[in-house]
């Protein structure tokens, strides 16, 4: 079923089938189901472009190749933690400098939940945006 090979167009498997393939599953789970779908939807058009011009043999097995390759060349572009050995300490190509971890947590405790960002505190009353900033 692997080498199965694709003769006419309608041999094509729907989206949806490559959506739900057992050996794509660890391909199509590791990306958003709809970022999958439409990545599918380009393979399988770019294979139908090449079956119509009888560029190469298509098989089951070489779409579902393709889907990885697809799915592999979208996670390349998801932010990722790097290492900076090019000696700059603040480089911007690699998000400028790090911050600590304790600054994160700090940060953290900030924005979750409600804050008075123009609510004053003191008098119960509308504040200024930003009040609590330019006080520092």
């Amino acid at each position: 079923m692997a080498d199965e090979v694709i003769r006419q167009l309608r041999d094509f498997p729907a989206v949806e089938e490559l959506l739900q393939d057992e050996q794509l599953s660890d391909a199509v789970g590791s990306i958003p189901r709809p970022v999958a779908s439409e990545l599918i939807k380009a393979v399988i058009a770019d294979n139908k472009a090449a079956f119509r011009q009888k560029a190469r043999e298509i098989t089951l097995a070489s779409l579902r190749s393709d889907v990885r390759q697809a799915v592999a060349d979208v996670k390349l572009t998801e932010i990722a933690r790097v290492i900076n050995a090019t000696g700059i300490v603040v480089h911007t190509n690699l998000g400028r400098a790090p911050l600590p971890e304790s600054l994160f947590e700090d940060v953290k405790r900030t924005v979750v939940g409600y804050g008075n960002i123009e609510f004053d505190l003191a008098t119960g009353k509308r504040g200024h945006r930003g009040g609590a900033c330019e006080k520092y």
